[in-house]
Formats: structure tokens, C-alpha cells, sequence
């Protein structure tokens, strides 16, 4: 019996089962659409039928088994057109529907889309799960196309109303950027900074269910969209990437692969004295403010006698992430090279240096890739 209104046990699971068809039967026996028909409270004798035990134990397993699915804590399964005799089922704004063991929200009403797809939302209620978290991108490249264009494609994106906010989840994204224009799919005011910083936003529409991208100078790259000039209608966001200006207020070339901006090296450091010590070095030429890490070159050219060197990079004073190449023998005309990745920025733009030997010369420093 239930147990305070639980089923724990669906009508007769161990009875006598036999189906009950949907539509009405020519014969008059009981069916879904017309139940049990006039035959059944006519006598026998007279043509009527007798009560149908084992279709009835049937009909109460069916509605007791789906009581017992939905109080067990289920969203109910997505309705295929197979099972609604070939029509796409129309679901309501909110409703909640499981499919392939993926929860949904319907995001519009008469919604006759199968999840996944622009028209739900994936409901996700599991702590770190990767599809509730915003700025969240599965196969993410975003490619230069010109000085003031580029696109971002990706499998699969997260974004957010806030940190904790409603999530939504898009996919198979082609999106362009044209830095000239204002809005969705530009900047999101006035043009782009000159020698600057720019954070580039994936933004969504719930109501038109549309993604674009929006650019602007502003904040230092939050996840969430921190500006004031949200299109209308947009509601969501999630950080896609961080890029800096070049002097004409363009984007010089680069190819973004996940979290990573890669471009042709851009020298910081030219012809430099050497250092004993590690000291700093800004790299705010080619790393904008947001950067988490740094890839790059250092080189030395030893002209000197009797002078041993040993270039090395580190994000702070004190040595921190130390990356170091070979140390040179003390004669003239002996080089020293070093390419450092993934070295971690701890001061926004900066970074830090030594050659070991204040008499070393020629110190060049490039950059050629960054992480955010």
C-alpha cells in the first residue's frame, strides 16, 4: 500500500498484466482514448463485456509506475515524436524533460526542438560540473581575420547571467567580431583602445535564443561581462578572450586555441645590459592586463672574455617559477639562449630576468604567446 502517499510498490507487479491499446477498439473493450465504454455496464447476455481483470491491473500498474518515476525525483522523459504518433510534442516555457541522462529546460513556449539544443537550457545541479560553469569552452579557436575582424568557433560554451547565475549552454559556434561596429558582434561602446587591453565576451539572448560576441576596454577581464553596455535583450556572458591594441587601435595577427593567444614573437627587450640579479621586465607590449602566464625567448650574445653567463626568467624577485637555461663557458663570442613557458604573471605585465653577470651583452627578450 503507499506509504504516506509514496508508492513503493506499483499495482499489481506481480499480477496479471495485459496491455491496454490507445486507440478505441471496434469491439468496445477498453482502450486509452475511450476507457471503459457501454458495453461494460451492459449484461453479458445483451452484448455486453465482461470487466477486463488483467487490463485493468495494467491500467493502475501504468499510472502507479509513473508516480512512483516523477516521486522518485525524475524529470520526466523527453517526449520523441514516436511516442506522441509521429508529431513533435510542444513543450511549455520551463518545462523539465530528461534525455540521454541529461536534464533540460524548455526556454520558450511551443518548443518542439530535440535537446540539446538552443531552445533548452541543460539543467546541471552538480558542484564543478563543467557544464555549469561559465566561460566554460569545449574545442575553442578564435582566429584572427584582419585588423579590426576576427571569428571564434567552439564545439560547446557556457555562459551566465552571474557567477551562481542561470547557466546556458550553446553549440556549434561560428560567431564574428568586427571591432568598427557597436553591439552585438563589436565593441560594446565607442572603438577600440589604442596600446590596450580588450576582453571579448560571449554574449546570449535568451528571448531570440542568439549568441554573439562583444568587445570592450573595460574591467580587467571578469568572467562575467562587467561593462554597462549590454545589447537589449542580452542577459548572459562569459569571458572568450583577452587581446591587446596595437598604436593604430588594431589587432595585430593571432590564433586563440583554448585559453591560449598565440602570435609572431614581439620583442620587449632589445640589446639590453645584462643583470646579476632577477629584476623586472614589462611585457604590457605584447600581454594585456588579465594575462595568467607568459611564453616567450630570452637571448644573449657574449662578446667578452672571461665572462660566464646563465639567462633565466622567474614571475617575481625572489625566484619564483625559476626557468634558467645553460650556463656559457668564459670565452668570447659564446651565446646563451632560453625558451620559457607557461611562466606565471604574479604582477599584471610583468615579469623578471637576470643574466647572472653584469657584463653580459646584447640581452633580447620576446614574447610570443600568453595565457588568460
Amino acid at each position: 500500500m503507499p506509504i504516506n502517499g509514496y508508492f513503493d510498490a506499483p499495482f499489481a507487479v506481480a499480477g496479471n498484466l495485459q496491455t491496454v491499446p490507445d486507440t478505441i477498439q471496434g469491439n468496445g473493450s477498453v482502450s486509452y482514448t475511450e476507457g471503459f465504454g457501454i458495453l461494460y455496464s451492459t449484461a453479458v447476455a445483451s452484448g455486453g463485456i465482461n470487466f477486463p481483470r488483467a487490463q485493468f491491473n495494467q491500467l493502475m500498474n501504468d499510472i502507479t509506475t509513473a508516480l512512483q518515476y516523477i516521486q522518485r525525483g525524475n524529470a520526466a522523459a523527453f517526449i520523441t515524436s514516436a511516442m506522441n504518433g509521429g508529431t513533435p510534442y510542444s513543450y511549455p516555457q520551463y518545462a523539465t524533460v530528461l534525455k540521454d541522462g541529461v536534464a533540460y529546460q524548455s526556454l520558450q513556449d511551443s518548443n518542439t526542438d530535440t535537446p540539446p539544443s538552443s531552445k533548452w537550457a541543460v539543467l546541471d545541479f552538480t558542484s564543478g560540473s563543467r557544464s555549469a560553469v561559465p566561460g566554460t569552452y569545449l574545442n575553442l579557436k578564435f582566429a584572427w581575420a584582419s585588423a579590426t575582424t576576427a571569428t571564434l568557433t567552439a564545439d560547446e560554451a557556457v555562459v551566465a547571467t552571474a557567477l551562481n547565475g542561470t547557466a546556458y549552454k550553446g553549440s556549434s559556434l561560428n560567431l564574428p567580431l568586427d571591432l568598427a561596429t557597436v553591439g552585438a558582434g563589436g565593441m560594446d561602446s565607442g572603438s577600440p583602445p589604442t596600446n590596450g587591453n580588450l576582453y571579448v565576451y560571449l554574449i546570449y539572448n535568451p528571448t531570440t535564443f542568439t549568441f554573439a560576441l562583444l568587445a570592450t576596454n573595460s574591467g580587467t577581464g571578469a568572467t562575467i561581462y562587467p561593462g554597462a553596455y549590454m545589447p537589449a535583450g542580452y542577459t548572459a556572458s562569459a569571458l572568450a578572450s583577452v587581446l591587446r591594441t596595437n598604436g593604430s587601435a588594431e589587432l595585430d595577427s593571432f590564433t586563440q586555441i583554448g585559453r591560449e593567444v598565440y602570435f609572431p614573437p614581439v620583442a620587449i627587450l632589445s640589446g639590453a645590459a645584462g643583470k646579476a640579479t632577477l629584476g623586472s621586465q614589462s611585457v604590457a607590449a605584447a600581454v594585456p592586463v588579465g594575462a595568467k602566464s607568459v611564453s616567450g625567448y630570452i637571448y644573449q650574445s657574449q662578446t667578452g672574455a672571461s665572462i660566464q653567463t646563465n639567462v633565466a626568467v622567474a614571475s617575481d624577485a625572489a625566484g619564483t617559477a625559476l626557468q634558467q637555461g645553460g650556463r656559457t663557458s668564459a670565452f668570447t663570442g659564446t651565446y646563451n639562449n632560453l625558451n620559457f613557458r607557461l611562466l606565471p604573471i604574479l604582477t599584471p605585465q610583468t615579469i623578471y630576468w637576470t643574466s647572472a653577470d653584469t657584463r653580459a651583452s646584447s640581452i633580447d627578450m620576446g614574447v610570443s604567446s600568453y595565457t588568460f
